[in-house]
């Protein structure tokens, strides 16, 4: 079978176009919000279906207000507006997605193949177990809690401990010289989704983490980086360079560098984005933007270190101000010159 690669605007026209005509088609989940019924890279069959007959614990295809594409779990029915939505969940996730209208609804997921196993997650043992999943998510949000607490104070020991002089000098020589640094590989896209999370770049639907794992297994424009301490990945940076046609995102961005908190103070920040410099130079770029929250001081000090500079963009953040737009206000944007690819660069 041939695989097309599609963005998300092409993926829901063809999509819709299909099952308006009353076929079916398969894609390649991907990401980690469905797991564990669905894991990326399963190989999901979605059918057409009418709105009326879909039950809890159902998995929909849809269209977000942002257009992108969805695949999560109906939990619920609610009436908004005088009008009927669903209430959808990722199973992974403890909070409920935004009201889905019935009408962004795609389709149904029938069918999941992962290597020679084939579920149907429309019947049988699959639905009988999602719903059980649903019904314990009370449960789960508590035990959440809980766990994220006790995380919490876990980091805010640590950071206390990374704070302290002799710990910064013995993170660098013990762990900062073992850290190496190389482009990120298909292999590499779980790690860097899973780093940067949820958090947004300026011009880019979805996630940072989801941009992130795109670039990595080499289905979007970018370059990224990785550092890895022994098997395991420590860091990541990534960049994207938007076309011309964008005027409102000159020249090259710059997501991360970031840092898992057991590895900070050990100089792994600064060598992401001084080879992320460098390369972006090597890729003929003249000037690079970051984009870093407000109260984000250890961020905006190794941008610092590197060269970065505040910068203004009137267009840009105009767009940000008006009603609607999108609120980055407690966003600083930091620009930096750099060297073409024949000249060396210095950071």
């Amino acid at each position: 079978m041939r695989e097309l690669k599609l963005d998300d605007d092409a993926f829901a026209g063809l999509s819709a176009q299909i099952l308006r005509q009353g076929g079916s088609f398969q894609f390649r989940a991907r990401g980690s919000s469905m797991t564990p019924f669905i894991r990326d890279g399963d190989l999901l069959t979605i059918a057409p279906v009418d709105v009326a007959d879909l039950q809890i614990g159902d998995v929909v295809l849809y269209c977000t207000r942002r257009d992108s594409v969805v695949v999560h779990r109906v939990v619920g029915r609610a009436i908004e507006g005088g009008e009927s939505v669903l209430q959808t969940r990722g199973d992974a996730r403890l909070d409920a997605d935004s009201p889905v209208p019935e009408d962004a609804v795609l389709g149904r997921a029938v069918r999941l193949e992962r290597g020679d196993r084939v579920l149907h997650l429309d019947r049988g043992l699959q639905q009988l177990g999602a719903r059980l999943w649903i019904s314990v998510h009370p449960l789960r949000r508590g035990a959440s809690r809980l766990v994220r607490g006790t995380k919490e104070f876990a980091l805010r020991s640590l950071q206390a401990l990374q704070s302290l002089p002799p710990y910064r000098r013995l993170a660098r020589s013990r762990v900062g010289t073992r850290a190496r640094y190389r482009p990120a590989s298909r292999a590499d896209a779980g790690d860097l989704a899973r780093l940067f999370g949820r958090q947004s770049l300026p011009g880019v639907r979805g996630s940072a983490g989801a941009f992130a794992r795109r670039v990595a297994a080499g289905e979007a424009d970018g370059l990224a980086l990785v550092a890895t301490v022994g098997d395991r990945a420590a860091g990541c940076v990534a960049m994207r360079r938007f076309p011309d046609d964008q005027p409102l995102y000159p020249g090259w961005w710059l997501l991360g560098p970031v840092v898992r908190a057991r590895y900070r103070r050990a100089g792994i920040g600064e060598g992401l984005l001084r080879l992320a410099l460098e390369q972006a130079a090597r890729e003929g770029a003249t000037w690079i933007y970051l984009l870093i929250r407000e109260d984000d001081t250890a961020t905006r000090a190794l941008a610092r270190k590197a060269g970065f500079l505040p910068a203004s963009l009137p267009k840009l953040q105009g767009v940000w101000e008006e009603p609607g737009g999108r609120d980055q206000s407690s966003r600083v944007i930091l620009s930096r010159a750099l060297f073409t690819r024949n000249h060396r660069s210095h950071t």
